[in-house]
């Protein structure tokens, strides 16, 4: 795989209950991956909250730190074995 396609994410962001479309959104770059936690470029016009979930890759993740432009969550250890997540660089 392209190391520039590994150094994003297909985003999808989830609004209340709403089910993952697989309609991809926007393609975010990830700024920063350290001990699990990855840092993306916020390609979303909506304003974001923590607790929030955007699917990554399909993955449901959880927003734990927001910024002006860059959202953070945490991948824990299963995630990474069970996804392609571990094989992303910034």
């Amino acid at each position: 795989m392209d190391s520039c396609v590994e150094a994003l994410f297909f985003a999808k962001i989830y609004y209340n209950s709403r089910m993952f479309s697989g309609i991809i959104e926007h393609i975010a770059p990830i700024i920063a991956l350290e001990d699990g936690h990855f840092t993306v470029k916020n390609m979303f016009t909506e304003t974001l909250k923590e607790g929030q979930s955007i699917a990554h890759d399909g993955v449901c993740m959880t927003l734990t730190a927001i910024t002006h432009d860059t959202y953070t969550f945490f991948a824990m250890k299963e995630t990474l074995r069970v996804t392609n997540f571990c094989s992303k660089k910034v």
